[in-house]
C-alpha cells in the first residue's frame, strides 16, 4: 500500500514498480493494488494470479489474490480457500484476517466476517493506506448482520479516516457515505459485532515507502 501511495498517479507506475526490484512475485502484488487503486479490478486479478505463479507457496499473494477476487464478488470459494489458507499461514497478520473477511462478507456469511474482520481493525496500523477501507468492511458487515447505528458510526468514522489519508474518490467511499444516511434499524448486531467495533484512532503519520 504504501508502494502505491508513494507512486500514485505516476502513468508509469507499474514501471516504477517492476523497477524497484522486489522480486516477481512481491512486484505483481504491488501493480496488483496499483491497478486495484486505479479501478482496474481485472487487471488487479491477472497480476495477483501471475504473482501466485511467480510463488505459490506466498501467502501475501494468496491473500492478495483472495482480497481481489472477493472484492469482485468472484470465485467466492476459491477466494475464500486462499484466504484461510494464508491466515493459516501468518495468524496475526491482519492483512490476512482481512482477506478471509471480505470473503466471508461476499458469501453472506456476517457473523464470520465480523469475527475477522474485528480481529484485522483491532491490529491493523492505522497510518497504512488501506486503514479506512478495512473499517468500511467493517461497516458493512455490521449493516448486513442488522445493526445500521453501529454500521453508520463505523462508516463514518471510515470516510473521516479515509479525509485523515487524504483519500478523495477511493470506490467504496460513495457506498460508505450512502450507509450513514440510512435510518437505524431497531434489531441490533450479534456479540461478533462487538469485535469488529474499532478503536477511535489519531490522525495518521507519514511513513516513507515499504515493500508490501
Amino acid at each position: 500500500e504504501a508502494i502505491v501511495a508513494w507512486v500514485g498517479a505516476a502513468p508509469d507506475g507499474e514501471a516504477r514498480i517492476a523497477a524497484l526490484g522486489l522480486g516477481p512475485a512481491p512486484a505483481h502484488v504491488a501493480i496488483g493494488m496499483l491497478r486495484e487503486a486505479r479501478g482496474d479490478r481485472a487487471g488487479a486479478i491477472a497480476s495477483h494470479e501471475k504473482a501466485l505463479v511467480a510463488n505459490p507457496a506466498s501467502p501475501i499473494a494468496r491473500a492478495s489474490l483472495a482480497r481481489s477476487l472477493a472484492a469482485q464478488g468472484q470465485s467466492l470459494d476459491r477466494a475464500t480457500s486462499l484466504a484461510r489458507e494464508a491466515r493459516a499461514a501468518r495468524p496475526n497478520d491482519p492483512d490476512f484476517a482481512w482477506a478471509l473477511g471480505v470473503a466471508h462478507l461476499r458469501r453472506g456469511q456476517e457473523t464470520s466476517a465480523l469475527e475477522s474482520l474485528g480481529g484485522a481493525a483491532g491490529s491493523y496500523p492505522v497510518e497504512r493506506p488501506g486503514f479506512p477501507e478495512l473499517i468500511w468492511n467493517a461497516a458493512e458487515a455490521l449493516e448486513r448482520a442488522g445493526d445500521r447505528s453501529f454500521a453508520a458510526h463505523t462508516a463514518d468514522m471510515a470516510l473521516a479516516l479515509a479525509k485523515q489519508h487524504g483519500l478523495k474518490d477511493a470506490a467504496w467511499m460513495s457506498n460508505a457515505r450512502a450507509v450513514t444516511t440510512k435510518p437505524a434499524a431497531t434489531t441490533t448486531a450479534t456479540a461478533p459485532a462487538e469485535a469488529a467495533k474499532p478503536a477511535e484512532v489519531a490522525p495518521a503519520p507519514a511513513t516513507a515507502p515499504t515493500a508490501p
